[in-house]
């Protein structure tokens, strides 16, 4: 490992722990869905085209017009089934690069 570190693996908690800052508006997560990729991987989760265009409003358990991390995990753990650690890496680097991308 480079500079003499190593590599632990984070578990799904720490992953979703670390994740929790990211919030998605509505019009963000709009232009996430749009995304082919992000499309790709609701998909690869089992959730139907149909669902993903009222997908915002099912994560936003709160109602607060905001879905972070948690609730997206959670949200499509209950469409889908448990969520893998895969499942949630994926989504977690999707959105951190998603919402780098659109503070530019």
């Amino acid at each position: 490992m480079p500079n003499g570190r190593s590599r632990r693996h984070m578990s799904t908690t720490e992953i979703v722990e670390k994740g929790k800052e990211l919030k998605l508006t509505p019009s963000t997560f709009e232009k996430l869905r749009v995304q082919r990729r992000f499309g790709e991987i609701l998909s690869d989760l089992d959730v139907g085209d149909d669902d993903q265009f009222e997908l915002f409003d099912t994560l936003d358990t709160d109602g607060s017009g905001e879905v972070d991390v948690e609730e997206l995990v959670d949200g499509i753990s209950h469409l889908r089934g448990e969520a893998r650690r895969s499942d949630v890496v994926s989504l977690n680097f999707m959105l951190r690069n998603s919402h780098g991308e659109l503070r530019k």
